[in-house]
């Protein structure tokens, strides 16, 4: 388990080595200095998380939640360091599920059963 948990190690600094951490973590630095963006911008991620969950969940999330959540999409677009966080966020997040997804077919960890459709 040594070898394990100093592998996860030198992958930890790895990440934070790479432009994606970087890149989130400076836009996120900065986002933090205002908190009434904060507030707006984890609203957002709040909402957009219970409509991704009512889509996994096969639930049919309403048409007025996706409305208010496209407007506050559009909302915060508008706002040059607020695109930026979305879009580290989303560069940071895919480059953990690859690691993830590489990580486990090597090691044949089977998940079909997650997604059977």
């Amino acid at each position: 388990m040594a070898n394990v948990n100093e592998a996860v190690q030198m992958l930890i600094n790895a990440i934070y080595e790479s432009h994606q951490y970087k890149a989130y973590t400076d836009i996120k630095a900065k986002l933090e200095q205002d908190e009434e963006v904060m507030k707006r911008l984890n609203e957002f991620r709040n909402q957009r998380f219970k409509f991704e969950s009512q889509n996994l969940n096969h639930s049919t999330p309403s048409q007025e939640h996706f409305k208010a959540l496209q407007d506050m999409y559009s909302s915060l677009m508008m706002d040059s360091d607020i695109s930026s966080f979305i879009q580290a966020e989303i560069d940071l997040s895919k480059m953990v599920l690859e690691i993830y997804k590489t990580i486990s077919e090597a090691i044949d960890f089977n998940l079909d059963f997650i997604n059977p459709y």
